[in-house]
């Protein structure tokens, strides 16, 4: 049996496939795995056995048109759409035009993912996507997505992380694709002076083009010959062994984040502007994680390529309670960890307390979805170990959603169409955009009602 899977995007996102592909190697069937991908992320695939590359060069088959990429009419697509045909299964984990074309042109008899027209894969999918105008109440790792796309339904749990205490070594990536993303250098050099003040080495990792990042750093430490610059200097076998030898990486969403959590480092995350760890921590047991508070923020997470009216306030921090933890595992009620639950991975605070408002909303929307796509049973109740839910924040959910389900109701026949919506078009939950969608949802309303409906 051969199972192709699309993967056409970056390192990080080819990281976050390989839970997918363990699963569907370790099924009873067996099967063989291909994987399209961008050749210029072959190196990544040499992380994972037993999968066949097939790499593509993007530039020939793909063409920029009105913000998308789009399949070119040429004599390289025509070969590389003949090279995939003949496989049992095909999954398709991109949704992007680009791989919905190919996904068209491929003669297979059963394809999952994005644009199969499998019902369950884009109930499930668009259910996703309807949190794309309100990110803030998504609670689903990228990872677990592609999971429930499994056709084999083989289960792979998350990498647990070995004792690298006695290492004192810290990694530390200074950049990231988006400069949203990345704290100031500023904070990142009191992080680094106090780690090396309590006898850490700091190895620096990165991409050349980050250097100016560090030009900006290494003035800023008090004890240069502390650290060693390895920006810019390592193949993608050689950042492996920098993190497996490492007790820590501090980064942002990077994809060195995600290489991490295939090693026996510990990730230490810090997510800012667009980056929002309920969908792309790294996933990883032990996993600690910064992020702004949307409550408080409201602008958290933003869209990645829109410009910050607010002076970068989401980069504001405290450093210390990053140090902290490090050094001395200081706990902070302004930072969370990853656990699993049910439907993989979620996040919750490093201290109990009471849930802000966003983390509610999305821990219902959760249950909802746990019981509505996958017949699987999760109650609030279960979160009592990390949440002291609030009985004023409670009933005032219940009303909440409640009013915005009769909203969510007016509009079921209404033919609107979701890239009318715009930017600044928000909703309390995501019935109203899954409605026009799906264009159903009265079996989720009375899941909804189910699980508020023992709250008061």
């Amino acid at each position: 049996m051969k199972v192709l899977i699309i993967q056409l995007a970056k390192m990080g996102d080819i990281i976050q496939s390989f839970q997918l592909c363990k699963a569907i190697l370790s099924s009873s069937q067996k099967p063989e795995i291909y994987f399209l991908h961008s050749e210029i992320f072959s190196d990544t695939l040499n992380l994972l056995n037993n999968i066949k590359p097939i790499p593509v060069n993007l530039d020939l088959l793909a063409e920029q048109k009105d913000d998308q990429y789009l399949l070119k009419k040429n004599e390289y697509a025509k070969q590389i759409i003949k090279q995939l045909n003949g496989f049992d299964y095909v999954i398709n984990l991109n949704g992007s035009a680009l791989s919905a074309s190919i996904m068209s042109l491929i003669d297979c008899p059963n394809k999952r993912g994005f644009a199969s027209s499998y019902k369950n894969d884009e109930k499930w999918l668009n259910f996703i996507i309807s949190f794309m105008k309100n990110r803030y109440l998504a609670s689903f790792n990228l990872v677990d997505i592609f999971g429930k796309l499994n056709p084999f339904s083989h289960i792979v749990s998350a990498k647990k992380t070995q004792n690298n205490n006695a290492k004192k070594q810290v990694a530390i990536q200074l950049g990231s694709r988006n400069s949203k993303r990345h704290p100031l250098m500023s904070d990142f050099a009191k992080i680094a002076n106090k780690l090396i003040a309590n006898n850490y080495q700091i190895v620096l990792t990165g991409v050349q083009s980050e250097m100016p990042l560090y030009h900006d750093f290494i003035t800023l430490i008090d004890k240069k010959e502390h650290i060693n610059n390895m920006i810019g200097k390592t193949k993608l076998k050689d950042l492996y062994q920098i993190l497996d030898q490492s007790q820590y990486l501090i980064s942002s969403d990077t994809g060195t984040m995600h290489l991490a959590a295939q090693t026996s480092c510990k990730v230490f995350a810090i997510f800012l502007g667009s980056a929002y760890p309920y969908e792309t921590l790294s996933f990883k047991t032990d996993t600690i994680v910064y992020f702004p508070n949307h409550d408080i923020i409201k602008c958290y997470p933003c869209s990645e390529l829109s410009k910050c009216p607010f002076d970068f306030v989401c980069k504001e921090f405290d450093s210390n309670i990053i140090s902290d933890y490090i050094i001395y595992e200081k706990q902070s009620n302004k930072l969370h960890k990853a656990i699993y639950d049910s439907l993989g991975q979620f996040i919750v605070p490093l201290i109990k307390q009471k849930p802000a408002d966003h983390q509610l909303f999305a821990l219902i929307w959760r249950i909802a979805a746990a019981q509505y796509f996958f017949n699987t049973k999760i109650s609030l109740s279960d979160y009592r170990h990390y949440f002291d839910f609030d009985q004023q924040q409670l009933s005032d959910a219940k009303r909440l959603i409640e009013r915005e389900i009769k909203i969510a109701k007016l509009t079921i026949n209404k033919p609107i169409q979701i890239n009318e919506l715009n930017d600044n078009y928000y909703f309390l939950n995501p019935l109203l955009i899954y409605n026009l969608l799906w264009q159903s949802f009265d079996e989720f309303i009375d899941i909804i009602n189910e699980i508020i409906k023992p709250i008061t």
